[in-house]
């Protein structure tokens, strides 16, 4: 629980009451000049910042004099309609009640099927002037509720019975007729500052002769609240029919509290113990009765419109679901579409990688043979190196391709004379020429990208059939050349073969390739003698 603080205040002291945990940990008084607002601030506010009570839910006890209290009868009503009909008959039963002023009320019984309810009243300004004072002192009020009804929920331990409960304070006195339940009334008296206890027992007897009717029984007891030493001018020579006994109210705490004037802080400590049991004061001036919210009922147009309603809901929670289905469908997707990508990425590259393995292989090159080739032609030429060898097949639809030869020579003679030797009908070669390099003792004559262009078997076939196209052309063939018809201006770079070389005039051409075609134009056989020549004929 909370800190809580109970505060009240008459005309010499101001009462205060600490509480935590459901435990009264300390009670004082502090001396007032008077009770005006301005006296009674400037004490709470000088006892709030000393003991640092800022903040603090605030129970305030009301005293008797600040408000007025009246029986009022209501005709046959249900409970609900109680505080309209109660605040409908106080102006015409309260002295001073206007509009803005607060009451509360209780049921005391009932008489004639009539609702009899004590009804208490605080003018509106009196309310404003407490919250006022709680304000500056930076309390938190929590509720207003009238002092000598405090003071009787110290009697609640008690077995029910009449009793009349006399609550105590520096120049007054409140007496309460309870009926062992609740307060049926409150009498307020100022006492005299002689022979107190005299006029105090006077009012007792008056009050004990009136109690008779609302009761219906005669008062069991009086109770005194105070210590072991108060009011024995009251109980000294006490001759009425009811006995009287002194309630001390410090005991129903279990702090030691040390008060001087115990009867003084029976209704703050009343408070405090309706607080701990989570009970409402039955006056209380800030929180007062009022009638029940109430129950709105439906009407078509609302039940329409909540069916209108729901209807929108359960679209928008379908709609909803759908979306939030699609969303995650969408993700699914693009997670997949994600992985997809990254497999066509590597396929592309696999195909990319098959596209320049079948374009070498649509070549039809045999690259080794090639190389072979190369090596064959140079082993002659010792004072040749090759530094580096790049094969490159043609892209087009013939197929071939081309040798890049980087290497180094003693002389420029030994790289021209590879040339002319790696060039035939299925090769040619292109030089890039040659650069010194003084540095290099054994080849210091560098070639870069010597050319050699390779051409595919298909074309070599083509070169070869040509040149067997154009040898037909020149004998006949379904018969040996005669030697009449052999060329005899031929050019030749070599000497003429003897017959016994060349061999008959009939044997059949044979087709060559373009390079060798111009050695066969050389080697055109002698015309032979007569005689082999009939022999061949016949």
């Amino acid at each position: 629980m909370a800190k809580l603080l109970i505060i009240e205040w008459d005309t010499r002291e101001l009462r205060l009451v600490t509480a935590q945990n459901q435990v009264v940990d300390r009670a004082w008084a502090v001396p007032l000049s008077s009770d005006s607002p301005e006296a009674v601030t400037a004490a709470l506010k000088s006892e709030v910042e000393e003991h640092r009570l800022q903040k603090v839910s605030t129970l305030v006890a009301v005293s008797r004099r600040d408000v007025e209290i009246r029986e009022i009868s209501i005709p046959p009503s249900p409970p609900e309609e109680h505080p309209d009909m109660v605040r409908m008959l106080a102006p015409r039963e309260f002295a001073q009640f206007d509009d803005n002023s607060v009451v509360d009320f209780y049921e005391i019984g009932r008489q004639n099927e009539m609702h009899c309810m004590l009804a208490a009243a605080m003018e509106h300004g009196k309310l404003q002037r407490l919250k006022r004072i709680l304000e500056a002192a930076q309390l938190v009020p929590q509720s207003f509720a009238l002092r000598p009804l405090c003071a009787a929920a110290l009697m609640q331990h008690e077995p029910p019975a009449p009793r009349l409960i006399i609550d105590m304070a520096c120049e007054e006195a409140d007496i309460a007729v309870h009926n062992g339940v609740q307060t049926l009334s409150v009498r307020n008296i100022r006492l005299p500052h002689e022979n107190s206890g005299e006029a105090l027992k006077r009012d007792i007897k008056r009050t004990l002769a009136a109690a008779t009717g609302p009761l219906g029984k005669p008062v069991a007891e009086v109770v005194l609240f105070g210590g072991a030493n108060e009011h024995t001018d009251v109980t000294a020579g006490w001759d009425f029919n009811a006995p009287v006994r002194v309630v001390d109210p410090a005991q129903s705490t279990e702090a030691n509290l040390g008060l001087q004037h115990p009867s003084r802080f029976a209704s703050l400590l009343g408070l405090a113990r309706l607080s701990y049991m989570g009970k409402a004061p039955e006056f209380d001036f800030l929180n007062p009765r009022q009638r029940p919210p109430a129950e709105r009922k439906l009407t078509p147009a609302m039940l329409a419109g909540i069916c209108g309603l729901l209807l929108l809901l359960t679209v928008g929670a379908i709609v909803y679901m759908r979306l939030n289905a699609l969303e995650s469908k969408a993700k699914s997707l693009a997670t997949e579409v994600a992985e997809v990508t990254k497999a066509v990425a590597a396929a592309s590259e696999i195909v990319s990688h098959h596209d320049d393995m079948q374009t070498f292989l649509d070549a039809r090159v045999d690259w080794l043979k090639e190389m072979g080739r190369v090596s064959a032609n140079s082993m002659e030429y010792s004072d040749v190196t090759f530094t580096k060898w790049i094969s490159r097949a043609s892209d087009s639809e013939n197929g071939g391709g081309m040798v890049s030869l980087d290497g180094g020579a003693k002389t420029p003679e030994t790289i021209q004379k590879l040339e002319q030797q790696l060039r035939d009908s299925g090769h040619s070669v292109d030089g890039r020429g040659h650069v010194l390099d003084p540095k290099d003792n054994q080849h210091p004559y560098h070639f870069r990208q010597m050319l050699i262009a390779v051409a595919s078997p298909s074309t070599l076939e083509d070169l070869r059939e040509s040149a067997g196209t154009n040898d037909g052309t020149d004998s006949p063939s379904d018969s040996s050349p005669s030697p009449s018809d052999a060329p005899s201006d031929a050019p030749s770079d070599r000497p003429a073969e003897s017959p016994a070389e060349t061999g008959d005039g009939d044997a059949p051409s044979t087709p060559t390739t373009p390079a060798s075609t111009a050695e066969t134009a050389e080697t055109a056989t002698e015309p032979a003698p007569a005689g082999e020549a009939r022999e061949s004929s016949s």
